[in-house]
């Protein structure tokens, strides 16, 4: 038997392509999470994955060497956990790619360490695989949880009439692959450090023609932050190179760079206060002209 190893913490073995023990007539979903210090949420991460009310799931984390109490959360609930591993990585989607090398399931979800999937997810992605078998990739609404608590239902952009082609399709936490997909279709780009998901998924829909399914119901949450939701040079170069790599009109790479660079200036006025500091001098300067 082939077995994966971590460097110098525990964690589970795992033979490629050995399948767990299924279900008949239920496909096998695997979840992969990834986390690297995520000691913050990962237990409602992986509470939300075990409690899934649909059984036929193999279970799968992937963590990046982490140094708070991760590990020990992982081995709190390892007996329920199919595979493990601790060790350093190249980023998010390297780990990603590792998981999806390693899963054995007909279908892959991503599920990072800060999100969780409501308790029927996986049943309804299951049950839409069996109704639609030409289908290759499942997703649906997210709900989205601000720094404030204030939480909104984020649908796809696909489908809508004025879609731009500069956004992310559809909300990546929510997503469903088949295993065949990838094989035909590739995996993470590992050198976009922060928008790999968002190259995948414009392959996935565009250069793979693969038949994407919509399904209008709320699967997973995700927290507000993360590293592209940082609206910071990297996640911006990076975009900027996907789009570019598209060839698409130069007009809508324009329109991005300038929508970005709004984003960017947003952010860092609410960092630092600034529209409550000058709202004061604002009014003062317009009562002096009046």
């Amino acid at each position: 038997m082939k077995t994966h190893k971590a460097p110098s913490t525990a964690g589970g073995t795992r033979t490629k392509g050995k399948r767990k023990s299924g279900i008949a007539g239920q496909p096998l979903v695997s979840i992969v999470t990834v986390v690297r210090n995520g000691e913050a949420h990962l237990e409602e991460a992986i509470r939300s994955v075990l409690d899934q009310d649909y059984r036929n799931i193999e279970y799968l984390i992937i963590d990046g060497a982490s140094t708070d109490h991760t590990l020990e959360i992982i081995r709190r609930n390892e007996n329920r956990i199919d595979y493990w591993v601790s060790e350093p990585d190249n980023g998010i989607y390297d780990a990603m790619n590792k998981g999806i090398a390693l899963a054995g399931g007909d279908i892959i979800g991503i599920l990072n360490a800060d999100d969780f999937y409501r308790n029927n997810a996986v049943g309804r992605i299951a049950g839409a695989a069996l109704a639609h078998p030409e289908a290759e990739v499942f997703h649906g609404n997210l709900l989205l949880i601000r720094k404030n608590d204030f939480q909104e239902i984020r649908r796809p952009r696909i489908g809508k009439k004025k879609y731009r082609p500069y956004l992310m399709p559809v909300n990546h936490p929510t997503v469903f692959v088949r295993s065949r997909c990838y094989e035909r279709c590739g995996v993470f780009d590992p050198a976009y450090r922060t928008a790999a998901d968002f190259d995948l998924m414009l392959r996935l829909l565009h250069d793979c023609r693969a038949g994407f399914y919509y399904l209008d119901a709320t699967l997973a949450c995700m927290r507000e932050g993360g590293e592209s939701g940082r609206y910071g040079e990297d996640t911006y170069g990076d975009i900027v190179a996907i789009l570019e790599k598209r060839n698409l009109p130069r007009g809508a790479i324009l329109r991005f760079m300038m929508w970005y660079r709004w984003l960017m200036l947003m952010q860092f006025a609410n960092r630092f206060g600034l529209f409550r500091a000058l709202a004061p001098l604002y009014y003062k300067l317009r009562r002096s002209g009046a």
